[in-house]
């Protein structure tokens, strides 16, 4: 009876041993240097922890250990654009900000050129509240600063000794009405309705008046 209660717990001893040996043999070794909770084989920043691991660029290496994160050749250091592909480095408004990732581009433009707009109708000329004569004219509004802007009222058949001049208008030109000093002394409002512009001007007992819709 004992030799066989012996022999019974060799025979366990040994099964038991042989169960440790496999389960060592089957052991995983997870290696995870920046402890991300990614493994390194499928890691795309094997030193610098990222675990979202997003690739902007799909090119393999995460975005938090890429030199050129969307990849467009130029180093997100230099880019002006870091994270949106943009190899001509457009820049318009010189802002160090790249035109396809600015959400306020600002234009520069010749103030001095800048047409707003240009407007075909009618002038009517007249002194002591009595018309004198009317004639078809053209007004070129032109930008000469951020808030003044420049009209330039001419006749459409040749000069009109009545008035014919530029009109600096002293503030920004919008739908309000507007101060505007004309030439010769003229003074008076301007603004626009819809898609037309009006100038009221007088001097003395001179007026001066313009209407018409941008052409």
């Amino acid at each position: 009876m004992f030799k066989r209660l012996l022999l019974i717990l060799a025979l366990a001893t040994t099964f038991t041993i042989y169960s440790c040996d496999k389960d060592k043999d089957d052991e995983i070794i997870v290696v995870d240097q920046d402890n991300d909770g990614v493994n390194d084989s499928d890691d795309n920043c094997l030193e610098i922890s990222n675990a979202s691991q997003d690739d902007l660029d799909q090119d393999g290496i995460g975005d938090a250990c890429d030199d050129d994160m969307d990849g467009d050749g130029i180093d997100n250091d230099q880019d002006n654009c870091p994270m949106f592909a943009n190899p001509d480095q457009v820049d318009v408004d010189e802002d160090d900000i790249g035109d396809d990732c600015d959400d306020d581009v600002v234009v520069p433009v010749d103030l001095t050129t800048q047409v707003v707009g240009t407007y075909a109708g009618t002038s009517e000329f007249g002194e002591g509240g009595s018309f004198i004569t009317e004639d078809n004219r053209t007004a070129t509004v032109t930008m000469v600063s951020a808030s003044v802007v420049n009209v330039t009222v001419t006749s459409g058949f040749g000069n009109n000794p009545t008035f014919d001049g530029d009109m600096t208008i002293e503030t920004e030109f919008t739908t309000s009405e507007v101060t505007i000093l004309g030439d010769g002394g003229y003074a008076g409002t301007g603004w626009l309705s819809g898609d037309s512009l009006y100038i009221e001007l007088t001097e003395g007992a001179k007026y001066f008046e313009f209407a018409g819709p941008r052409q």
